[in-house]
């Protein structure tokens, strides 16, 4: 089954990586757990993934979640 952004995030933050997105939509800036930004940033000590798309966040949360 196909992550949502929300899990991917939840996933990543629960093995301790910090995830930062970058570019959220201005339709509502209050809530924005609910909307995907534009690109994601995963880091934790030297691993980092540099900008990536919403997508590409999903891919990394489920190869992280097969291994």
């Amino acid at each position: 089954m196909k992550m949502t952004i929300s899990e991917a995030i939840n996933y990543l933050e629960a093995k301790g990586f910090l995830v930062k997105g970058y570019g959220y939509p201005e339709t509502d800036p209050v809530d924005s757990s609910s909307s995907a930004a534009e690109q994601y940033r995963v880091l934790q000590g030297d691993y980092d993934t540099g900008m990536i798309a919403p997508q590409q966040l999903i891919e990394v949360a489920e190869r992280m979640k097969a291994h």
